[in-house]
């Protein structure tokens, strides 16, 4: 199965990037360059799922990238 979520980074000011994935419930992780943050989503991303069929729930669905709205989710986590 393959599953493809959207994924939001932001460059931090002190350095490094943090990584939130939106459609799994805003989980976040980060990484100290861009590759290690990348790699990180995808283990992040990959441990939810896995977690989920272990447990045998529903596997969130993907949202569109298009119907992200980035603005409002910024707010929310207040970014700048």
């Amino acid at each position: 199965m393959k599953v493809i979520y959207p994924v939001l980074f932001y460059e931090e000011k002190e350095g490094g990037y943090s990584v939130f994935v939106p459609d799994l419930k805003n989980n976040s992780t980060c990484g100290s360059t861009l590759e290690e943050a990348m790699t990180m989503a995808e283990d992040l991303i990959a441990g939810i799922v896995l977690d989920e069929m272990e447990e045998e729930n529903k596997i969130p669905k993907a949202s569109k990238i298009q119907d992200i709205n980035i603005e409002e989710f910024e707010k929310k986590l207040n970014i700048e």
